[in-house]
């Protein structure tokens, strides 16, 4: 038997999650493009390292920025494939009272609204940030 002695492996961070999810929505019934947008202030530093969105089947794109209006300093941009919804890597340092402004673009070529819901035949508009290190979790919902 031989033992090889290895230094310690570095120390661990813990990481969390930062999520922005707008439950206020309903996208109107034969719509292309009906574009839902919210926006909140962050109360903590966050040292994001990826980033994962999260809409259903008629969800088109996604985006998130920072400013004082939406689309001001784009941080992610995305079309919307709700077969992968990748986690994205995303190196950016988000300051306490940043402005977060989450939109999407969602399509509903049926005859009937379709509301927010847990359902993949519902909407969302949502966004996770994984950042580190770890704080208590925070969040921002638009209810």
């Amino acid at each position: 038997m031989r033992v090889d002695f290895t230094d310690a492996t570095p120390d661990v961070i813990p990481a969390s999650v930062f999520g922005i999810d707008n439950h206020v929505l309903t996208i109107p019934p034969h719509t292309e493009n009906a574009m839902t947008e919210m926006s909140c202030v962050v109360d903590q530093e966050l040292n994001v390292f990826a980033v994962l969105g999260h809409m259903h089947k008629h969800g088109v794109h996604l985006d998130i920025s920072r400013g004082a209006v939406a689309g001001a300093e784009t941080l992610y941009d995305e079309a919307w494939n709700f077969d992968t919804q990748p986690v994205t890597p995303l190196s950016v340092k988000v300051h306490v009272n940043d402005r977060l402004f989450l939109r999407c673009l969602h399509s509903n070529t049926t005859d009937m609204p379709i509301p927010y819901g847990e359902s993949s035949d519902t909407e969302m508009c949502a966004m996770i940030m994984y950042y580190a290190p770890a704080n208590p979790v925070h969040s921002c919902t638009q209810r």
